[in-house]
């Protein structure tokens, strides 16, 4: 085994740059494992937990380069979502289980094998994604919409499977369908009297609040969600639901994960009750998501697209061996995670 570094050259970011999140991520280090055939990669991390509910399992990204210069002045999301390429960096996204226990901290390990010939993994930026909840209560889940981290906002929504696959929703229906509280929580938000001017914000957690009972189901969901269809009110959440739509159009579901909770098929409040009562019924995979399958620790890719001009993995051994390469993490772990327009509504209202 070759280890490549355990330097950090920044550190741990400071709070302030932490923007909030509920997880962060620290002493992280890099091997290049190339002993007995083909080499693999090896981020180590711990992950620290500010929450009072367990967590079982985060996703986390990596970043990876020749140089420090390469991972300068990137857009994270669209590398982590495919929308973008870049020859010179080499990518790493992977879900991970854990038992990761209220204000604990616990070790990650990602893997990953090399592609023959791309990007030299000499520097690292790692990125907290996402986590998923062993436990959820309604007023955890309004706290984490509004963090202003991204990872945050997205464990809401993996953790109630607002992005995912039929077969999701059903294993999330069946945690936390019989969880009256939750349910009740969920249904006094959404029952609330509407403002007579509503912000982005109430619409967001109306819209993900509706999202979540057409999942959870059973009898008292369903009511409350026919009982909106008749609400006049919510006609007024209308025009504050058009922030949303127009946030998922101009960011990407890791910087604004609440606004792709909304299908494009919505143009109204009452078509996203309409939604989640089709979800109630028989939930379905949402669209876009469904082929996209990260949550398998061993469907591990590392989707760079090959440099013309690095050399193949053998040389890379050689060079390692030769102490020529350190593989240094960028202490931008934890929650700043994404290069993010994450004015959300206050981007789209301009």
């Amino acid at each position: 085994m070759i280890v490549l570094s355990m330097l950090l050259l920044l550190g741990s970011p400071p709070a302030s740059e932490e923007l909030g999140a509920r997880i962060s991520l620290a002493g992280q280090r890099g091997e290049l494992d190339a002993d007995g055939g083909a080499p693999e990669l090896r981020f180590e991390l711990l992950a620290t937990s500010s929450l009072s509910v367990s967590v079982v399992a985060i996703e986390v990204g990596v970043l990876f380069a020749a140089s420090e210069e390469a991972l300068r002045d990137l857009d994270p999301a669209t590398l982590y979502n495919g929308t973008a390429n870049n020859a010179n960096v080499g990518v790493l996204r992977q879900e991970q289980k854990v038992t990761l226990a209220p204000y604990a901290t616990q070790v990650v390990t990602l893997r990953a094998m090399p592609r023959p010939v791309g990007p030299l993994p000499v520097v690292f930026r790692t990125h907290l994604l996402s986590y998923r909840l062993a436990d959820l209560t309604a007023s955890l889940l309004f706290e984490l919409l509004h963090t202003e981290a991204p990872a945050d906002e997205m464990a809401v929504i993996a953790t109630l499977a607002l992005h995912g696959r039929a077969d999701d929703k059903l294993r999330v229906r069946a945690q936390f369908g019989g969880d009256k509280a939750l349910i009740a929580g969920l249904r006094a938000r959404v029952t609330d009297a509407v403002a007579v001017a509503p912000s982005w914000a109430e619409a967001m957690d109306r819209a993900v609040a509706i999202r979540a009972l057409g999942v959870l189901g059973g009898v008292d969901a369903e009511a409350t969600l026919r009982e909106l269809l008749k609400e006049p009110g919510l006609t007024r959440l209308d025009e504050a639901l058009q922030v949303l739509l127009i946030a998922r159009l101009r960011g990407t579901r890791l910087e604004t994960p609440a606004a792709f909770a909304i299908p494009t098929t919505v143009r109204r409040m009452n078509d996203l009750v309409s939604v989640a009562l089709d979800d109630l019924a028989v939930p379905k995979d949402e669209p876009g998501f469904a082929a996209q399958d990260t949550t398998t620790p061993e469907a591990v890719t590392v989707a760079e697209v090959v440099a013309k001009d690095e050399p193949p993995v053998a040389a890379w051994a050689v060079a390692l061996a030769c102490g020529l390469l350190l593989l240094s993490g960028l202490g931008v772990a934890g929650a700043r995670v994404l290069h993010r327009q994450r004015q959300r509504g206050n981007n789209a209202k301009r």
